[in-house]
């Protein structure tokens, strides 16, 4: 492959690198995106002003899961199951 002056890997280099080069050229931003696309809508994965899809469902189940824990907290909280009764402090609880 080498020659004795060394100059077939620099050509085979070379040579790689253009074509490389002419196919990204030719091919590599061939999608459809325009102006008025961009314009029309920046940030497509969004679907708040902070927030994709994806993130608000996870956000929403961990909302939801964290307060359905809660219920039975507060239920015993209502009905003062949650701690003993202080009435009187002849009768001190250990």
């Amino acid at each position: 492959m080498t020659t004795s002056t060394g100059k077939t890997p620099a050509r085979l280099y070379l040579a790689g690198l253009l074509s490389l080069t002419s196919l990204v050229f030719t091919g590599g931003c061939s999608s459809e995106i325009t102006a008025d696309d961009v314009r029309g809508d920046p940030t497509p994965e969004l679907e708040s002003m902070a927030f994709t899809s994806e993130e608000r469902k996870s956000i929403h189940a961990r909302t939801f899961n964290t307060q359905f824990r809660q219920i039975p907290d507060d239920i015993d909280e209502i009905l003062l199951l949650d701690r003993p009764v202080r009435f009187s402090p002849r009768y001190p609880i250990p």
